[in-house]
């Protein structure tokens, strides 16, 4: 189960405004309107104060790229070198089987899978929207049992900025790299950092 929750929401926030116009949900309030679609299961458009906040379609991903340790596993992660065994993670496709909307939640049914590949991980997702433009997102989830993934590289929601090198905030660990077998040293906590500033000059 993952449970994240995009920003802190005040539980005394009364629900947002959500409006069906057949093929998105609108969710609007004051200085915020979001448009979430039926069809891909996600938002399409964050608007803030006037401004767009994505350029493309949040979607829910499972690939990263892979490491120095990953360099066997990757090979059942995804479709890399013409192998012909993966899962393909690294081109995944939503599957929505439903959406439906009940006061202020937004609940979405479906599954992520490689492209020719069947369904790696099952999901059911609400989104719960507050008139203060906050939404907490609860997200359960099973992965297929399969030899080849006995895990998966990541599991996230990704954003695309209309600003490059943007300033982010992120829970987790660090300031600085760590990996699952390395990660001793990190702090879990909440970390300000930019594009620029993650960047490694590995060869």
């Amino acid at each position: 189960n993952v449970k994240c929750v995009m920003q802190q929401y005040n539980d005394e926030a009364c629900g947002a405004n959500i409006t069906d116009d057949g093929e998105f949900f609108v969710i609007s309030g004051t200085d915020f309107q979001y448009k979430f679609s039926k069809i891909l299961g996600n938002f399409t458009s964050i608007t803030q104060n006037g401004t767009e906040q994505i350029v493309e379609p949040v979607k829910l991903t499972m690939w990263r790229a892979p490491t120095d340790n990953d360099k066997i596993i990757k090979h059942n992660w995804g479709l890399i070198s013409d192998n012909t065994i993966a899962e393909n993670l690294n081109y995944l496709q939503t599957k929505v089987y439903g959406v439906s909307m009940k006061g202020n939640v937004i609940s979405v049914d479906a599954s992520l899978a490689g492209i020719a590949r069947q369904p790696i991980f099952r999901f059911s997702v609400q989104y719960t929207f507050f008139d203060n433009g906050n939404v907490s997102v609860d997200l359960k989830g099973t992965l297929r049992k399969n030899r080849l993934c006995e895990f998966v590289p990541r599991l996230g929601f990704e954003f695309v900025s209309p600003v490059e090198n943007d300033s982010f905030n992120y829970y987790g660990k660090g300031p600085y790299e760590n990996y699952c077998d390395m990660n001793a040293h990190a702090k879990t906590s909440v970390y300000s950092s930019c594009a620029e500033d993650e960047y490694v000059d590995y060869v």
